[in-house]
């Protein structure tokens, strides 16, 4: 996204809005079409198998299409791969009616009086702080 990299929880099919999830700063964005620039493999801050062992999204370099991986058996291993060299590690909550992000989109999305009014709501470009756990489909930069 221009925010940096994040993983799309839904899309508004009526609005066209994207629900992004931002781990790099905790926070789920609401944001038009065009502010979503391309699909990514993994966002920043996200765990990721590599052939030469786990790690974690660093940094992604839009230039070149590589990505910055900190291996996690080395204090300062990097290794510098493309999308093709490594596996996402989804180990975040599904939202089973739990505390997943499905819940929080429901309350402000399905409301009684929202359906009774036939009115549309729309949350492009504002910010919420929400924790790391929700269910991801796909990342995005």
């Amino acid at each position: 996204t221009t925010f940096g990299s994040g993983v799309l929880q839904s899309v508004n099919p009526t609005t066209g809005v994207h629900y992004v999830f931002i781990p790099s700063f905790g926070a789920m964005c609401y944001l038009q079409p065009d502010q979503v620039l391309r699909p990514l493999k993994a966002a920043v801050g996200e765990d990721i198998s590599t052939p030469y062992g786990e790690g974690k999204v660093y940094r992604y370099r839009l230039s070149d299409n590589k990505y910055e991986i900190k291996l996690a058996w080395g204090n300062n291993a990097m290794l510098y791969a493309n999308a093709e060299t490594f596996d996402r590690i989804d180990d975040r909550l599904e939202d089973k009616g739990g505390f997943g992000m499905g819940w929080i989109l429901k309350f402000f999305y399905s409301r009684e009086e929202d359906k009774d009014e036939g009115t549309q709501r729309s949350r492009s470009n504002s910010f919420s702080v929400l924790s790391q756990s929700g269910v991801s489909m796909k990342s995005l930069r």
